[in-house]
């Protein structure tokens, strides 16, 4: 059935990108001790830098969740499940992009200075989008799906 399809690239999109930033954690981690004496920023630019990505990091939590949550419950009831499916699928891919782009400039951060704050930020951020795991009954709960409708 096509349910499936949507469930499974949900879930694809999910892993993939979980996969691909703890590949990306643990390079930058090996590669900023390799280099941690060299630092590129001053302490007023780090501070700045430390300052801009705190704000932007826990101003799109919230932002991102409650525009997600937001798109779909704009999603019309009398909307077929493949459509219903499609739109989560966009939204959802929307949000992780969001967020996955916040990591990758924490761990920047972290390789231009070797702080460690970025490193917290980035594990933060890991866990909101852990916390988000999108399984079948989250997809449901949110488009409004009874569970007798989708099989």
């Amino acid at each position: 059935m096509k349910h499936s399809i949507y469930y499974r690239q949900i879930a694809a999109i999910f892993w993939a990108i979980l996969a691909l930033l703890l590949i990306l954690f643990f390079v930058s981690i090996k590669i900023a001790n390799s280099f941690n004496h060299l630092s590129v920023l001053s302490a007023s630019e780090l501070s700045t830098l430390k300052t801009v990505i705190i704000i932007l990091a826990f101003g799109s939590i919230p932002a991102t969740i409650s525009l997600h949550a937001r798109r779909m419950k704009k999603v019309p009831p009398a909307y077929p499940i493949d459509e219903k499916l499609r739109l989560y699928r966009n939204s959802y891919f929307l949000k992780t992009v969001t967020l996955e782009a916040l990591k990758i400039i924490a761990l920047i951060g972290y390789l231009l200075s070797s702080d460690k704050v970025f490193l917290i930020i980035f594990v933060i951020l890991l866990v909101a989008f852990l916390i988000n795991f999108p399984n079948r009954y989250k997809i449901h709960s949110e488009l409004g799906i009874d569970t007798e409708d989708n099989i």
